[in-house]
């Protein structure tokens, strides 16, 4: 996980490695209105470049089941 600390990579990898570090970033404050918020577009995200092949599917499972126990964590539930 955690790409950003490579060099290079996958472009696509970076953009949701992104929006990880910014799911953490609003858990770590306790922002669950915006951890919900940005769980929807991580989802529509990876869900984008699964589709369109910028991801495979290791990469995709490794991400699809942070973004789950995430949405655990927050909600519960799996919710996206």
């Amino acid at each position: 996980m955690f790409s950003f600390l490579k060099k290079g990579g996958n472009p696509a990898e970076k953009e949701i490695e992104a929006l990880v570090k910014e799911i953490q970033l609003n858990l770590e404050n306790n922002y669950k209105d915006r951890v919900r918020a940005d769980l929807k577009t991580a989802m529509e995200t990876l869900d984008r470049f699964k589709e369109s092949g910028q991801i495979d599917n290791v990469v995709y499972a490794k991400y699809r089941s942070y973004f789950e126990d995430v949405s655990v964590k927050v909600n519960g539930r799996i919710v996206y």
